[in-house]
């Protein structure tokens, strides 16, 4: 297996020479210093590590994959990659659909498995947490504290990624986004330096890596403030193909100014799915309500075709979503926000649905999940009363959907058809938003698509030139623009 080894790296270094033969020296000089914790794609750690992704078309071939232990081990390894020109990626949990975002061809893939730390204060009000836990991991260590943290509804999502991204949560009514939660930041930067980020020390680092992606350094932990907790009513809902109209005439209900969007405790993570060679739809809601009386989430509870809310612990409640982990499945996210209301709600389902049966019904093993996410008015001001973010939406704006457009097919000849038809629906769904007053610029980074500009959409536009500036002030030779190129960047 050496040999083939071998073989590779001169393949590399004839294919590219310039690029490759910094991928080459890193990879050696990684190795040198780390011994035993880089592997190369003769070996199982590295088939692990490569494909722990979770959608199969985002995976991707390095040159090797470095697995550090604490954040000195990340701070020196960035130094040697700065002085080696090598490129690479940072995977937390892989969960992003964006191609590169986590993965990288042909550089280093540091992979953060080890940072599994999990710690609490002695008053149970701060929990810190490696960048490598998924959420699952956090919520049943912490449920025995009788306390929660802000993070996310899909129990195998990672830490990392979803905080970077600004994170919706179940809880974020209440508490704004995940992100509005972090307390404090330990950051490695692009000089390899390891510093604190928080309200007092390097301040502006910290409003810029609420919502700024990986931009500005790698986060080696996250303190976040924990919340009580005692039991919540969530579950399950789901509706067939004879009953999923009650589950969006509910849906367009809550999303209405006055409805249950505006009850801080109550949430939805409702998915329906579109079936385009069956012509068919069928819904799968998980409702939460943070108490006991539900009354609020009673048109989906009194239509459900089957309905396993029940009074539970958090913990117990995110198990639940347990299913949809790493597969054997291509996947594309894609984002679009509007007003909330019930019109946006059924202009949404209409309009996707319609377009899906007309235009991919041929294509093999392709299913549409539509998770038309709403986000309260509540949201952003129990964000900006934590001290504020670089996402910045304005409350007095109002709530807002935020549309994640899933995309399952099975053929990798079909990628490039489904990403036409992704961005052609997104642009017919704005452009008739628009028409109807109901349209908003802003995209969710954690939703986003391959090639979309998340960043211009903060704060209304305003938010763009301080993160630029920050980011020249903490990354000032671009390491994280250049070297570690994927993801949304920037830019300069």
């Amino acid at each position: 297996m050496r040999f083939l080894w071998q073989l590779f790296l001169v393949a590399l270094a004839t294919a590219s020479p310039a690029t490759e033969r910094g991928s080459i020296n890193g990879c050696k000089t990684l190795a040198s210093k780390f011994q035993g914790r880089v592997y190369y794609p003769d070996s199982t750690t590295y088939a692990n590590e490569t494909t722990a992704y979770w959608a199969e078309n985002v995976i991707l071939q390095p040159s090797c994959v470095f697995s550090p232990q604490n954040a000195k081990d990340i701070a020196s390894a960035i130094l040697i990659l700065k002085s080696s020109k090598t490129k690479f990626a940072v995977r937390g949990n892989g969960h992003m659909t964006v191609k590169g975002a986590a993965s990288i061809e042909n550089g280093v893939l540091i992979v953060l498995t080890k940072f599994r730390q999990m710690t609490i204060s002695s008053d149970s009000t701060v929990a810190s947490i490696g960048p490598g836990l998924r959420w699952i991991d956090v919520y049943e260590w912490i449920q025995q504290y009788n306390r929660v943290v802000v993070g996310a509804r899909y129990a195998p999502v990672g830490v990392s990624g979803f905080l970077l991204g600004g994170g919706i949560s179940f809880l974020g009514g209440q508490y704004g986004w995940g992100a509005s939660s972090v307390i404090n930041y330990e950051v490695v930067t692009g000089d390899g330096k390891i510093i604190q980020a928080n309200k007092n020390t390097n301040s502006d680092l910290f409003w810029a890596l609420k919502g700024g992606g990986s931009n500005f350094g790698i986060v080696t932990r996250f303190d976040l403030q924990t919340h009580p907790t005692s039991q919540i009513y969530g579950g399950l809902m789901t509706w067939n193909q004879s009953t999923v109209n009650s589950a969006i005439n509910a849906l367009a209900a809550f999303a209405a100014p006055g409805g249950g969007i505006d009850n801080p405790k109550a949430a939805l993570l409702p998915n329906v799915a579109i079936d385009p060679a069956t012509k068919s739809q069928s819904a799968a809601f998980f409702a939460f309500y943070n108490d006991a009386d539900a009354r609020v989430l009673s048109n989906f509870s009194d239509t459900a075709s089957l309905n396993l809310a029940k009074m539970t612990t958090y913990a117990d409640f995110i198990a639940g979503t347990a299913a949809g982990a790493a597969g054997n499945f291509r996947a594309a996210f894609h984002c679009g926000s509007f007003k909330a209301s019930s019109q946006t709600v059924k202009m949404i389902n209409d309009t996707v649905t319609r377009d899906a049966y007309s235009k991919l019904a041929n294509l093999e093993g392709v299913t549409i999940s539509l998770s038309i996410q709403p986000l309260a008015k509540s949201w952003f001001a129990a964000s900006r009363k934590a001290g504020g973010d670089a996402i910045d939406m304005d409350p007095s704006a109002g709530s807002l959907i935020v549309l994640n457009l899933v995309v399952q097919w099975k053929n990798a000849s079909d990628d490039k058809k489904i990403a036409t038809w992704s961005k052609d629906v997104l642009a017919k769904l704005s452009k008739e938003a628009k028409k109807v007053g109901l349209h908003s610029d802003f995209l969710y980074l954690n939703d986003a698509q391959e090639g979309a500009k998340p960043f211009p959409t903060y704060g209304g536009g305003k938010s763009r030139a301080k993160l630029l500036a920050i980011r020249k002030k903490y990354d000032a030779n671009g390491v994280f623009q250049s070297l570690m190129p994927g993801g949304f960047k920037l830019g300069s």
